[in-house]
């Protein structure tokens, strides 16, 4: 277990079109993130339950795409409970559903201390395009959001 990181940010997706927006969420905060952040990209749920096992953190931010349903760019965050609300809602862009990917962790005996999960509504999954305006512009909303989150990680350390 490694003790001398406070939180861990987790860019959830792929490397073009929208569904990049929690890959480029992470770049955007490595540019300025504080000590004691750990910044992880990565392209499948369950790697981020292969991670969340091998150490525990007192704080994870999870970023992801979520399908296009309504207004792109639109951004949710929802803590640890009402993550499990959002089961069965096909919110996610990847096969292995988020959600059971945290139940599994949770089984697996990983407590969450404080978990939130921020969600940019994408405006295609297509990823034969480069990211949407609208979606750029929610993740540098999203960044100074992340950001606020970073200074109340600071009372977990």
């Amino acid at each position: 277990m490694n003790h001398s990181y406070h939180a861990i940010i987790i860019g959830l997706g792929g490397p073009r079109g929208d569904d990049a927006a929690g890959w480029v969420a992470v770049d955007r905060l490595a540019e300025r993130a504080p000590r004691g952040v750990s910044l992880v990209k990565t392209g499948d749920s369950l790697s981020i339950a292969a991670r969340l096992c091998e150490e525990s953190y007192p704080f994870t931010v999870i970023v992801d795409a979520a399908a296009p349903r309504g207004e792109p760019g639109t951004i949710r965050s929802f803590d640890r409970d009402e993550i499990a609300v959002q089961r069965g809602s096909a919110w996610s862009t990847h096969g292995v559903g988020l959600i059971e990917a945290l139940e599994l962790v949770e089984a697996l005996g990983y407590t969450f201390k404080r978990l939130r999960l921020h969600t940019i509504e994408a405006k295609s999954v297509d990823q034969a395009f480069g990211l949407s305006r609208e979606v750029d512009s929610a993740i540098d909303r999203l960044v100074e959001t992340i950001r606020a989150d970073f200074a109340e990680a600071q009372t977990y350390a």
